[in-house]
């Protein structure tokens, strides 16, 4: 499992954004009873997404509309 490739994508209004990585770490056991979890370490994003992602997360802060 550790340095599967994986996507995630991010639906926004207008066009879905594709972010990219893979698993850097798994935590085999439950800790605490909760489940077992991954560390995913992203692809850095284009500028185009980060620009997007940046005008979602001030809109969302701010209340105003996404873009």
């Amino acid at each position: 499992m550790m340095d599967q490739r994986l996507r995630l994508t991010i639906f926004l209004k207008g066009e879905p954004l594709e972010a990219g990585g893979w698993v850097a770490s798994v935590h085999p056991r439950p800790v605490s009873g909760r489940p077992q979890g991954v560390e995913v370490t992203f692809d850095p994003p284009s500028e185009e997404s980060a620009t997007i992602l940046e005008g979602f997360i001030l809109a969302h802060w701010t209340g105003g509309p996404a873009s």
